[in-house]
Order: structure tokens, then C-alpha cells, then sequence
């Protein structure tokens, strides 16, 4: 029992450090995004 409970941890601390990168990853995508978005449209209206 304990052997297996011990492979279950590891797999949630897997999978739980993959979906936590792949939010980061979310969050740091977006932020980029809106920041060529106003970059474009300040570009856009000083020209």
C-alpha cells in the first residue's frame, strides 16, 4: 500500500508542476500579447 501511495504522489506532483509551468507559461503569453498590442496601437496613432 505504501509503495503505491508513494508512485500516486509522484505522479500528482507531476502533473500538478506541469499544469502550474503550463499557467506561467499562459500568464507570461498574455502579458507579452497585451504588450505588443500597445505598443502597435501607440505606433499606430503617432504615425
Amino acid at each position: 500500500m505504501s509503495n503505491e501511495e508513494s508512485y500516486l504522489n509522484e505522479s500528482l506532483r507531476k502533473i500538478v508542476k506541469g499544469a502550474g509551468i503550463g499557467f506561467v507559461g499562459t500568464l507570461i503569453g498574455r502579458a507579452f500579447g497585451y504588450g505588443s498590442g500597445l505598443i502597435t496601437s501607440y505606433l499606430y496613432i503617432t504615425s
